[in-house]
């Protein structure tokens, strides 16, 4: 069994945070907690197909340099997009006060546009609610199984015969490693629940029968 490296944040004052994702091979570079949390989302986004953070760096003008948060390839026709993640409180002090930052925003996507022919879209927390990233944070360690280990251990298992709710996984399952595997079915998208809602035991759980 192939394990993915859990989260790690370095000891910098600036607290880098490490970030591995089962959407990209190798380890994510995240220059805040903030930013760490929309990638994760991303990770959870049954659309996105890849991303990558800090993807390229491209020239605002001859002494002005801009690199944007992530990159995102989706599954659908939506284009590829390029995102700048922001707090919210940030976008509201600013563009409500000088007006600045609306005004670098506008002129990074101008770039985008121009010389990568991306789509351009600034991502803030309030794309999702509390009790979503909530769920993330309860999920994500499940993705250190790799997707093969666990689509192996699904065909041989079959937990979509029996497991209906959360509460069936500790119940039908005495091994910790079985209870982890069908959370990472769910991590997978192998099985669906409704991330808006507050994961308990009464959650439903849809399987997509393969």
């Amino acid at each position: 069994m192939s394990l993915t490296k859990p989260l790690v944040q370095s000891k910098q004052k600036n607290q880098v945070y490490y970030y591995n994702s089962p959407k990209h091979p190798r380890l994510l570079y995240c220059e805040s907690y903030f930013e760490m949390q929309m990638v994760r989302a991303l990770d959870f986004n049954p659309n996105v197909k890849r991303f990558v953070t800090q993807p390229f760096t491209i020239a605002i003008s001859k002494t002005w340099r801009y690199t944007p948060d992530a990159i995102v390839q989706y599954k659908d026709k939506t284009p590829t997009t390029v995102f700048e993640f922001k707090p919210l409180v940030k976008l509201r002090t600013n563009i409500a006060g000088s007006g600045k930052l609306k005004g670098k925003l506008a002129l990074y996507k101008e770039r985008i546009t121009m010389k990568k022919g991306f789509a351009f879209a600034v991502l803030s927390e309030d794309a999702y609610s509390p009790i979503e990233f909530k769920n993330h944070d309860f999920l994500y360690p499940s993705f250190k199984n790799t997707l093969e280990y666990v689509e192996s251990w699904y065909q041989l298992n079959r937990p979509d015969n029996f497991i209906r709710t959360f509460g069936d996984i500790n119940a039908r399952f005495e091994s910790l490693l079985d209870r982890t595997l069908v959370k990472s079915c769910i991590a997978y998208g192998l099985a669906k629940i409704d991330l808006k809602k507050l994961i308990t035991c009464k959650t439903p759980i849809v399987w997509r029968r393969q």
